[in-house]
């Protein structure tokens, strides 16, 4: 019974650390103006983090994002800043393992 106990967790376990490595997949973003419309597969996920990245420096957009877990997910900024990426952070609403989506995008600069 011990065995039979100990290898489903390992097998759970191991599962848990497929899927969290998993990123997203089949993303995209588009910008008009201080909008940002950011695509993203799976569907159904709650993302802890929303950033814009330019040479390492975050800027959080999260406030300016909706938070719905489905995509898209737009965000109304009230500037546009400099980027060289988006990065999401979450996990899907299942809550098994985390997810990171980084996607290489250049802003175009708005004040």
């Amino acid at each position: 019974m011990f065995k039979l106990l100990s290898s489903v967790l390992l097998l759970v376990f191991v599962s848990s650390i497929l899927l969290s490595s998993n990123g997203v997949h089949g993303g995209s973003v588009t910008q008009t103006n201080k909008t940002l419309v950011i695509n993203f597969n799976p569907n159904n996920m709650m993302w802890t983090a929303q950033q814009l990245r330019n040479k390492g420096v975050i800027t959080n957009i999260a406030p300016y994002c909706t938070q719905n877990g489905n995509p898209p997910m737009i965000c109304n900024l009230p500037t546009m800043p400099a980027c060289d990426s988006i990065r999401l952070y979450g996990m899907s609403a299942i809550g098994i393992g985390t997810v990171s989506f980084s996607y290489p995008f250049n802003c175009t600069v708005i004040a």
